[in-house]
């Protein structure tokens, strides 16, 4: 035994015998503080799985609705996109230059007639188209009083 050194006496023996049991105690007391903890850290590990399991199975319709309506809005376009392949967009573009040119033309024409309307307004003498009024309530007036009586 030339690890330790040769006990002389049972006080000794004691001593030692004592210094083994704290350490003894010691360890006890850090091997229970690290099943704590092992329990406390498998305990935390089963809820962050738990919190995962939950939000996947929450999250995991609306991720699938999402992919549904986007293959929808994927079907819609590819749709558009044919039909807008298939239109003669040059045809109406043409359609709707010539529209414009009937539309510009109408306004040309009213704007003329409306121009030819003012000068002849402007011809018209209003101090004389007042006075011939002004007789002719002079001739009617007489005679309205006569049938109303």
């Amino acid at each position: 035994m030339e690890q330790y050194p040769e006990i002389q006496n049972n006080s000794q023996l004691i001593s030692l015998l004592h210094q083994m049991q704290e350490e003894n105690v010691r360890q006890r007391r850090l091997l229970e503080r690290q099943c704590r903890l092992t329990r406390l850290l498998g305990i935390l590990l089963f809820c962050f799985t738990a919190a995962v399991l939950s939000a996947l199975l929450t999250l995991l319709p609306r991720f699938t609705d999402t992919l549904n309506e986007m293959n929808v809005v994927v079907a819609n376009t590819q749709e558009i996109t044919e039909q807008l392949k298939s239109a003669d967009l040059n045809g109406t573009i043409q359609s709707l230059a010539d529209t414009l040119d009937s539309i510009g033309d109408l306004v040309d024409d009213s704007s003329e007639s409306l121009s030819i309307t003012l000068k002849k307004m402007e011809a018209m003498d209003i101090d004389t188209l007042n006075k011939a009024i002004n007789d002719l309530y002079r001739v009617v007036n007489p005679l309205a009083s006569l049938f109303s009586r």
